[in-house]
């Protein structure tokens, strides 16, 4: 598979804002899209890659949860169900921090290819 290793600034820049803005539009966040993007464009292993796209969703996600409250559409929103999407949301987080740290480069490349 061919892929590239960016360094200009610039070209980096609008490859994360394009990435981010993806996964905005998709609004499921676009991790895989994410992690083939930035395999090919950065020469990134699957390992990798999977922890670039979160920061990707994350920072793209947190930005449209900023610009709702601003204009006032996240409060017409119930927020009884927040408790329940949170706390496992983390715990989610630490189970799949062990996991990537327990997982081979080898295997995380098998998993995804799949």
């Amino acid at each position: 598979m061919p892929s590239w290793k960016l360094t200009n600034p610039v070209t980096i820049f609008v490859a994360g804002f394009l990435l981010g803005a993806l996964a905005v539009f998709l609004g499921i966040g676009g991790g895989p899209l994410n992690v083939a993007a930035l395999s090919l464009l950065f020469s990134l292993g699957a390992k990798e890659g999977a922890v670039y796209s979160l920061a990707i969703i994350f920072l793209s996600k947190l930005s449209k949860l900023m610009l709702s409250a601003t204009c006032g559409a996240l409060w017409a929103v119930d927020l009884t169900v927040v408790p329940f999407i949170v706390i496992p949301a983390i715990a989610d987080g630490f189970i799949g921090t062990h996991s990537n740290r327990k997982l081979s480069r080898k295997a995380c490349a098998r998993s995804t290819s799949s």
